[in-house]
Order: structure tokens, then sequence, then C-alpha cells
């Protein structure tokens, strides 16, 4: 019997206030390859991706391949995490699709610790094969944190990368800047 995902929370009312993923993300962009590796296993075992691992040696942009079920017959998907502050832009997106098209691979996420540029959006949704989902960093930590997957909020308006309660000592917060 396959394990059950836990269920999300809801979502609170209001407005996500814009700087309370500030020190996630400045965490995130520091963190180095093997712990990285771990979270993105959680987070994509979390959404439903199983048999998660690294595709190839490059450091950075880490590169994953990821299962949509059980292999051999579930539909494998690759995911890239770009740990850069500066906006995601529509070459890195292309560069992305020519890498699924050399792997073969119809469905890829691509996930940076920046803000995505319209441009890099718009391509991303006029493909249809293969299809590639961007999302953002802030989209990121917040997907985290819903997931329980290593991001949570230890103070308004703070959301910081770390252990959970049960898993080690409390993270020292940090003041949005």
């Amino acid at each position: 019997m396959a394990p059950t995902r836990p269920e999300p929370p809801r979502p609170s009312a209001g407005f996500p206030d814009p700087y309370e993923c500030l020190p996630a993300l400045d965490a995130l962009r520091a963190l180095p390859p093997g712990e990285l590796d771990a979270l993105v296993t959680r987070w994509a075992e979390n959404r439903g991706l199983g048999s998660v691992r690294r595709a190839d040696r490059v450091l950075r942009p880490a590169t994953y391949w990821a299962f949509f079920g059980e292999p051999p017959l579930g539909l494998p998907a690759l995911v890239r995490v770009h740990q850069r502050r500066n906006r995601l832009q529509a070459h890195h997106v292309e560069a992305f699709l020519g890498y699924l098209a050399l792997a073969g691979c119809d469905y890829g996420v691509l996930i940076t610790a920046g803000a995505c540029a319209a441009e890099a959006l718009s391509l991303s949704r006029e493909r249809r094969l293969p299809r590639v989902r961007v999302i953002s960093g802030p989209e990121w930590v917040r997907d985290l944190a819903r997931w329980r997957a290593g991001v949570r909020r230890v103070m308004r308006p703070a959301l910081v990368l770390g252990p959970l309660p049960d898993e080690g000592p409390e993270p020292v917060p940090c003041r949005p800047r």
C-alpha cells in the first residue's frame, strides 16, 4: 500500500506579506548540494513524485529525475532548481526545454529562488510538449511551508528554512530586510 500524503492546511484569509519569504529565500540560495537534495526530495514526495534522484553531476543548477507513479509505469519528470537572486529569464526556460528534449522527457518543473520574468512565464505556458511548470521563489517557499517540507513560520511575518520541531533544534529567525 502506497503511503498517503498529508493534506496541506487551508490558506489563511488575506493577502500574503511580500517580505515573509525573504529569510527562507536567502537560506535556499546558500543551501549546500546535499541539503538541497534532501529538501527537493521531501518536497517532491509530498507532491506525489517518487524515485527522486540527481540527473547529472552539475551542482548548479541542480536537476533531478522524479516519477509520477511507480517506475517503470510512472511518467518521468525533471525538476531543476536555480538558487539565484536574479529573475528567471526566458533563456533559462529555453535551456530547460532543450534539456527536457535531450532527455526525452515530456514534463518538467523549473524552480527559482528569485522572481520570474513575464517572458519566462509566458514561454512556459505556450509550450505544449515538453510541458514546463515554472515556480518562483516565494511561491516555492509557501508551498514548502504548506506541505511542511522544510520551511515553517517561526514568527510573524517570517518564514525560515530549517528543521521541523520534531527534527532538531530551533532555527534562528532572520529579520526581513
